[in-house]
């Protein structure tokens, strides 16, 4: 009681994605009852910064009929980050940065737990984090031979530090130039 809805929430529930209305609320429908429960994922980018669920990014929910199930949040660490483009002068080629998927992967006695994001237009990103040393990731498939990030992976510690930035760089191939001598 008390507590704001979280608009915009992502999450998955049987590998169908949901996103919250502006009353928190996602509905899944015609369910057929599990005493296993269903596996519900919250590990994708939420619109609010700051926060993430208290029973961690993956829950079972146990399905034995018309239910509502409240998932309370907590405060979170904060990763940003960007991705930096470097272009060849020279070159008529473009590149976007838009939709590039980022990963952030923390292994903890139990298991691995990934989390993801995509990023904005100007190449920004940004995840709501339990504390952890993390692996945070650039999707290979987005690239290349011609644009290509200097690394993959950066990791980053959100055990020591609430709030943390990183930079991708990512450079476009240098062109050779072929030089014709003529008789």
């Amino acid at each position: 009681p008390g507590e704001e809805p979280i608009e915009g929430q992502m999450l998955a529930i049987k590998g169908s994605r949901f996103i919250t209305d502006d009353r928190g609320v996602a509905l899944f429908k015609n369910v057929d009852k599990s005493e296993e429960g269903y596996k519900v994922d919250f590990g994708f980018a939420s619109k609010i910064r700051g926060w993430v669920p208290s029973g961690g990014p993956v829950q079972i929910l146990k399905m034995t009929g018309n239910k509502t199930f409240f998932i309370p949040y907590k405060a979170s660490k904060i990763l940003n980050g960007q991705l930096k483009l470097e272009l060849d002068d020279k070159s008529n080629l473009s590149f976007k940065l838009s939709n590039i998927k980022v990963t952030a992967t923390i292994i903890n006695q139990a298991d691995t737990l990934t989390y993801s994001t995509l990023t904005q237009e100007n190449g920004e990103f940004y995840f709501n984090l339990p504390g952890g040393m993390y692996t945070i990731s650039l999707s290979p498939l987005a690239f290349d031979d011609n644009f290509r990030p200097t690394t993959f992976s950066q990791q980053v510690d959100l055990v020591n530090n609430s709030e943390k930035m990183i930079y991708f760089d990512i450079k476009q191939r240098k062109r050779s130039i072929n030089i014709k001598k003529r008789d």
